[in-house]
């Protein structure tokens, strides 16, 4: 018994492959360490995201589910045009986790992190 049709386990395979080239592309180019790469990934946008990306790993599943029963299902009814109302529900649910998150930084992560010089391991 196939439990995903043909069309989804191709999508899945393709979608595979394209990160791991992506990937790989982004590898081999920050191995050269020219100008461009240099700047790319030292930009502060990176740095700001690294900072977080703790915090969008744990916050994403907890969030996830409330926005798609209250956001999401209100915001298609207003629009139901799904290509909109996705990138709509997308960009407003990205930017409350980044609050969220940059939030939760702010007042637990950081100041925990600060304890670490007291303890040895």
């Amino acid at each position: 018994m196939n439990f995903i049709s043909f069309r989804y386990e191709i999508y899945f395979v393709l979608t595979f492959f394209a990160s791991v080239l992506f990937f790989a592309f982004f590898v081999g180019i920050s191995l050269e360490g020219n100008k461009t790469t240099n700047m790319l990934f030292n930009h502060k946008a990176l740095y700001f995201i690294g900072n977080i990306s703790y915090g969008i790993y744990v916050y994403h599943f907890m969030l996830k589910p409330f926005f798609k029963i209250h956001i999401y299902s209100n915001l298609y009814a207003l629009i139901p045009n799904g290509i909109i109302s996705s990138t709509i529900y997308t960009l407003f649910s990205t930017a409350i986790l980044i609050l969220l998150t940059r939030t939760s930084w702010n007042l637990l992560e950081s100041p925990i992190l600060k304890l670490k010089k007291y303890f040895n391991y």
